[in-house]
């Protein structure tokens, strides 16, 4: 056989990676819309547009393709607050340049947050698929917020007795405007300004000129 020569009938590395990414792609789509426990890899494969013959060649299990979904997806969302946290110097600009871009990429891809949203409640309730998901993957949401939050005790913004309690009203946040506002952008939006304004300041407890009186 000539050096180099690909096998009858295997893909090409390039058409190999894409089918796999498309495949993951799918079952992201299908977890969200029905669960770990729901989908099936039947449903994931006509999402797909192939046959469950192929979805096996890539994926031994659903649980591997479960685990595999959560790292593209972490990936992407936790990628991309990396980049804009490191754009910023202070707590709380970083934090609302993240929130900002979860807005961003809620807005291009809705199917991300409910994904994220479904998996905590799936990997609760299915420790093997936790135990899985953390051989594969880099990305730990929870460990993100917690150097933002150290990198802000470091800094002298946040007092270190204070630690805990930012870090539980980060966790509110970020799972309040996954879980309950992923659904509806602009509302989203104003919540995210909302939340921007009052960690500043600038929204609760300033001076308010009542209506009809003089500026």
């Amino acid at each position: 056989m000539t050096q180099g020569r690909r096998r009858p009938g295997r893909p090409p590395s390039s058409e190999s990676t894409d089918t796999r990414q498309r495949i993951v792609d799918a079952a992201m789509r299908c977890f969200a819309r029905t669960g770990f426990e729901m989908t099936t890899n039947r449903a994931v494969a006509a999402e797909a547009g192939i046959s469950t013959g192929p979805l096996y060649h890539y994926f031994d299990s659903k649980v591997d393709l479960y685990a595999a979904v959560c790292h593209s997806v972490y990936t992407t969302i936790y990628e991309r607050f990396e980049e804009v946290a490191a754009e910023r110097d202070r707590f709380i600009d970083r934090f609302v340049a993240v929130l900002d871009s979860a807005h961003e990429l809620n807005r291009i891809d809705p199917n991300l947050a409910i994904f994220s949203a479904s998996a905590s409640i799936d990997m609760r309730r299915h420790p093997d698929l936790a135990a899985q998901v953390g051989k594969v993957d880099r990305f730990a949401p929870g460990e993100f917020f917690a150097r933002l939050i150290d990198d802000g005790v470091a800094s002298g913004e946040i007092a270190p007795g204070d630690r805990l309690m930012v870090e539980a009203l980060v966790r509110v946040i970020t799972v309040g405007l996954t879980d309950a506002l992923s659904h509806d952008s602009e509302l989203q939006r104003d919540a995210i300004d909302g939340l921007a304004s009052c960690l500043r300041g600038d929204l609760v407890g300033r001076p308010v000129t009542p209506a009809g009186s003089p500026a």
